[in-house]
């Protein structure tokens, strides 16, 4: 579920229907990642990257996403935290768009038992979806981004 879709599916319809939208979806934003290994990084890059890594932790300790997915799913790190969902969103957004796929795809969105609901159909809108991220790539470029000169002694520029 998506929340920042579902919160207000009537407005979030009335947006779908009447601007272009690119829509990342969750297949694209279960391809990144948060790792506990770029914690040390966010520590030592300021304020907001500390708290980054203080919320992190906790999230980790609560969600257990290292068990759940980092020891069962294939190309996810065994270390992951996260999905960076809305960061990806932003980004893309933003206009990054280094290592990702975009397609056109016809979608309608109805709203059925007060969910929105969105189906690739023949005679649906027009809209940019994105298919594909490289994972890796985007979780480096998010950790450079937030944690600017702190990545350089990490290795990673």
């Amino acid at each position: 579920m998506d929340y920042n879709v579902q919160v207000d599916v009537a407005s979030a319809q009335y947006v779908m229907e009447r601007s272009s939208p690119t829509l990342v979806t969750l297949a694209a934003t279960a391809e990144t990642w948060l790792r506990r290994a770029d914690l040390e990084v966010l520590s030592r890059s300021g304020p907001l990257g500390r708290l980054l890594a203080r919320q992190a932790e906790r999230f980790a300790h609560d969600e257990q996403m290292e068990t759940k997915y980092g020891q069962t799913c294939k190309g996810l790190p065994v270390d992951i935290i996260n999905f960076l969902h809305d960061p990806l969103a932003c980004a893309i957004a933003s206009g990054w768009n280094e290592a990702l796929e975009i397609s056109q795809m016809r979608v309608e969105s109805t709203i059925e038992d007060g969910w929105l609901r969105q189906r690739v159909k023949d005679d649906g809108k027009l809209v940019n979806v994105v298919t594909r991220v490289d994972g890796a790539a985007f979780s480096e470029f998010w950790l450079r981004t937030v944690a600017g000169r702190a990545t350089v002694a990490h290795g990673i520029e």
